[in-house]
């Protein structure tokens, strides 16, 4: 028992050390040379618009089954005027940014060599991850 739970901290401390060592790598990157900035705008494309479509897609059926079941509901308290200002007010404030988030991922089977490490496949180090 005691085994157990002193692995499960060592592993968590790891844990704690490969992201403090990854924020510190790149708060230095980002202000030492060379810098590269056409890099940082084919990367904002390739996340930012290339997983528009998706995200455009999601959002709309979201949407629409969000209106529908609320729609049902407010119609029952004579509120059915207000389905669009609730609809709107719910996907931007708290499901707009969820979705956006859990869509826009590139790969969902990354798979860690080390047993310890979380990092995603194209941040450092990418030694120790296998191709997705």
């Amino acid at each position: 028992m005691f085994h157990a739970a002193n692995q499960w901290l060592k592993a968590g401390v790891l844990e704690m050390q490969e992201y403090l060592r990854l924020q510190g790598a790149t708060i230095r990157s980002a202000f030492s040379r060379p810098f590269y900035f056409r890099d940082v705008v084919e990367q904002f494309e390739q996340i930012g618009i290339g997983s528009l479509t998706v995200v455009v897609l999601t959002g709309f059926f979201t949407g629409a089954v969000l209106a529908l079941q609320t729609g049902i509901t407010l119609d029952q308290f004579g509120a059915r005027p207000f389905v669009g200002r609730l609809i709107s007010a719910s996907m931007i404030k708290e499901l707009g940014p969820v979705l956006s988030q859990t869509r826009s991922t590139r790969c969902a089977r990354w798979e860690p060599i080390q047993s310890a490490s979380w990092w995603c496949p194209g941040c450092w180090p990418a030694s120790s991850w296998r191709p997705c």
